[in-house]
């Protein structure tokens, strides 16, 4: 069934590129995590025009990212988050690629503003190149056994280097990384590195519930660092106003003769107290 379906998706390739304005199969290698441009490729003099873009895999229904561009306005955009409109004309990228993007794809540019309507096929076989551990199934819990995968590489050319535990300094020159306590600990982080031909690749691991702990320990110090945050502009608000109610219970009192003995928070001056200043203006 497998092999019926290969045939049938190049023999309408074949079609497609028979039928059609298709362009010649272009090859892209790409390393994981790489930003790369899809070959959708418009033209400057559709600058001031209206066309539409759909990129798919071959051998999928589905549209992996659709939009329209008119007078360099883009449209009624249906895209997946890893895939990113730059430039002017806008151009495709697919960005972050890991090993399951590789395959063959095509792209269709078809122009209907000024008619008549234009259509032109473009092909691409994507390889996404490099390596990934795996940690293998072991029923003794204190070994283990890690794999460093390589994707897009020939074997034949290919130098391992593995690096363990706080210092680094442990080494191993395999594919695969056999271990058992007290030779790893769970918090260690490993690293494949391979060299090839065509340059350096590496990749990590770290166990995950390593992992989750010192994330949980991260949110946790964030969440105290928000409270202590949150809590000081209160503490200080509360002794603002602790202060300022202590300031009004304090008596206010004038240093004019005439008013020395009146004060706002005490009694009223006596009679023999206001008889006694009216000597002051007696002459």
């Amino acid at each position: 069934m497998e092999f019926t379906q290969t045939c049938f998706i190049h023999i309408l390739l074949a079609f497609l590129f028979m039928s059609s304005d298709a362009e010649g199969i272009i090859t892209i290698k790409a390393n994981k995590g790489q930003k790369i441009l899809l070959p959708c490729n418009v033209s400057e003099d559709s600058l001031n025009k209206t066309y539409t873009v759909h990129f798919r895999k071959n051998g999928a229904s589905s549209v992996l990212c659709y939009y329209r561009v008119s007078f360099n306005t883009i449209r009624d955009r249906k895209c997946g988050s890893r895939y990113v409109t730059e430039g002017q004309p806008p151009q495709l990228y697919l960005t972050n690629v890991s090993f399951s993007d590789s395959g063959v794809y095509n792209c269709s540019v078809a122009r209907q503003i000024p008619p008549p309507t234009e259509e032109k096929f473009y092909l691409a076989n994507i390889t996404v190149q490099g390596v990934v551990i795996e940690k293998l199934n072991s029923s003794n819990q204190d070994c283990m056994e890690l794999l460093c995968r390589t994707e897009g590489l020939a074997q034949n050319q290919l130098t391992f280097h593995w690096t363990w535990g706080t210092s680094g300094n442990n080494y191993n020159a395999s594919q695969n990384l056999n271990l058992c306590k007290p030779g790893w600990s769970n918090c260690d982080t490993f690293a494949c590195n391979v060299s090839h031909d065509n340059g350096f690749f590496s990749d990590t691991f770290v166990f995950p519930e390593c992992s989750t702990n010192m994330n949980s320990i991260v949110i946790m110090c964030i969440a105290l660092s928000a409270g202590v945050v949150l809590i000081l502009p209160i503490i200080c608000c509360c002794c603002k106003y602790q202060k300022r109610k202590k300031e009004d219970h304090t008596a206010t009192v004038f240093s004019n003769k005439i008013y020395e003995n009146f004060s706002f928070s005490g009694p009223g001056p006596t009679t023999d107290t206001v008889k006694h200043e009216e000597c002051i203006y007696e002459n």
